[in-house]
C-alpha cells in the first residue's frame, strides 16, 4: 500500500487580508446635523409618490433620504422638543 503525504502550507494562512474594516477616504454621509446619526425609515407610499420622490432627487442629485429630509425641512415645526 502506498502512503500519499500532503504537505500544507502555512504561508498564506497568515497573511493580513486586505479586505473588511474601513476603505481609504471613506468616511460615510456626514451627518444631516452635526451631533445627530441618522435612523432607518420605512414606509408604504403610492408608487407615483416614489416615483415623484426619485426624479426629484434625480434632478437634484440627492438620494431618497436627503429629499425626505429636505421636505421635512419645509413642514411647519409642530411640538418640535428642540
Amino acid at each position: 500500500m502506498k502512503k500519499l503525504f500532503l504537505t500544507l502550507s502555512t504561508d498564506n494562512m497568515t497573511d493580513k487580508k486586505e479586505w473588511g474594516g474601513k476603505r481609504p477616504n471613506q468616511t460615510g454621509r456626514p451627518p444631516n446635523r452635526p451631533g445627530v446619526r441618522r435612523v432607518g425609515f420605512h414606509c408604504m407610499v403610492d408608487p407615483a409618490t416614489r416615483d415623484l420622490i426619485k426624479q426629484y432627487g434625480l434632478a437634484k442629485k440627492l438620494s431618497v433620504g436627503q429629499v425626505v429630509d429636505e421636505l421635512a425641512d419645509k413642514l411647519p415645526k409642530a411640538n418640535s422638543q428642540e
